[in-house]
């Protein structure tokens, strides 16, 4: 178990309440998945062959990976899937977005505004700059899929942040006592939630410099056409991936 400022209610219920990792785990990364798939459609190659090939299965692995985590999937990738600079940029603030919203709901963020929206947004950019993932050669499978082969190298931000946030979130929440949150206005809960988001943003930042790997995990993404004729990358393959880019266990502040 670990403890989270109960969401959904405003100050009224702004009281720690202990929840399960596994519940937290397996509902943000549900409610990621739904949010990307629509980021896995903008990224789909379309080709009327019955197969595109083992190289070019991996270079639409790489070319997604590299769009949906730096934003620069590369000259050859943009001809590939027949999209523009713009594309690829709306769908890496998208993706951005997507993270901040998942943040969010782990760190029971009860209010998102634009402006904090988009501070979150940034700060995941940063620490995906350091994102590590290796795409292998694809392979064909019998019924014309591919399989592709993808190293990633978890980062441990988040294991850095659980280490070193309580210090943060308790020195954010002793300028308050519970009566003080009790009587809030909605207004004055709005402005003290934001203040509690960007205590742990904050901390994140400060991790950045310390973060490191851990251990290298082993997926496979598959890569097959749908029924439109369109090549795209197995959601569940994805969202695989994708957990596994950033480490997380228990969340601890």
């Amino acid at each position: 178990m670990f403890f989270s400022r109960e969401g959904g209610g405003g100050a009224e219920n702004a009281a720690l309440r202990p929840i399960s990792a596994a519940h937290a785990a397996e509902w943000g990364i549900c409610m990621k998945k739904l949010a990307l798939a629509p980021l896995l459609l903008a990224l789909a190659l379309l080709l009327t062959a019955c197969g595109v090939g083992g190289a070019v299965a991996s270079r639409l692995v790489q070319g997604n990976l590299d769009a949906i985590y730096f934003g620069e999937p590369g000259e050859d990738y943009l001809e590939l899937v027949n999209a523009t600079p713009e594309d690829i940029e709306e769908t890496y603030q998208q993706g951005m977005e997507v993270e901040a919203q998942t943040f969010a709901y782990y760190y029971s963020v009860d209010y998102l505004p634009d402006d904090l929206l988009a501070e979150i947004a940034d700060m995941y950019k940063k620490i995906y700059q350091s994102a590590k993932y290796e795409v292998g050669t694809a392979s064909e499978l019998s019924d014309g899929s591919y399989a592709v082969p993808v190293t990633v190298y978890p980062l441990n931000i988040l294991e850095l942040v659980n280490e070193r946030g309580a210090e943060y979130t308790e020195a954010y929440n002793a300028q308050f006592t519970d009566g003080q949150i009790a009587s809030m206005t909605e207004e004055e809960y709005m402005e003290y939630d934001a203040g509690w988001a960007r205590t742990i943003v904050q901390c994140c930042l400060d991790c950045i410099p310390d973060m490191d790997y851990m251990e290298p995990e082993s997926l496979v993404i598959q890569v097959a056409q749908d029924s439109d004729g369109y090549w795209r990358m197995n959601e569940d393959d994805f969202a695989a991936f994708d957990a596994a880019v950033i480490y997380l266990s228990l969340i601890h502040i």
